[in-house]
This record gives C-alpha cells, sequence and structure tokens, in this order.
C-alpha cells in the first residue's frame, strides 16, 4: 500500500477497532479513523519506522525502527511510545 507515493510497512488496528496505526518506511506514523480520515501523524522518533503495535489496553502505541537503519542510534533498533486518546 501506498499513501502519497511513500510505501506502507506496517499497520495496527487499535484494540477497539475504532483506529488504524499505520507506520511508512520514510514517513513516520500516521492515525486513521475507521474511513481513512487521517487523524494526526506521529513523530519524534528516531528514522525509518518498520512496525507498530498497540497495547492490549489500547492506551499506547510502539514503533519500531528497522535494525540497522542508519536512522536509528548507534545503527540498532529503536522503540517510541505514545499515549493514546
Amino acid at each position: 500500500m501506498q499513501d502519497a507515493g511513500v510505501l506502507l510497512g506496517n499497520a495496527a488496528w487499535s484494540p477497539d477497532g475504532s483506529n488504524l496505526a499505520a507506520a511508512y518506511a520514510l514517513k513516520g506514523v500516521d492515525l486513521l479513523d475507521l474511513d481513512g480520515t487521517r487523524r494526526t501523524t506521529l513523530d519524534g522518533y528516531p528514522g525509518a519506522v518498520a512496525s507498530v503495535a498497540w497495547a492490549p489496553h489500547g492506551g499506547l502505541l510502539a514503533a519500531a525502527t528497522q535494525a540497522n537503519s542508519p536512522y536509528a542510534a548507534n545503527g540498532g533498533n529503536s522503540l517510541c511510545l505514545w499515549r493514546a486518546g
């Protein structure tokens, strides 16, 4: 999948099914409503986002960079957490 020419890396539905978190390789993380409307774009991650996952309670969203990404600290993996809501 693509959004404005940017490759989608991974996506995850929130536990209650009301939001979709979409991770883009070069763009970041978008939160989308059920109809596909972009609610917000999350930033603050150190580089290319490879994967996103929701906590089971839905209160946190995690985003991870690719292993050996040149954008990640020390060339390794990085993890960012956001409070949802």
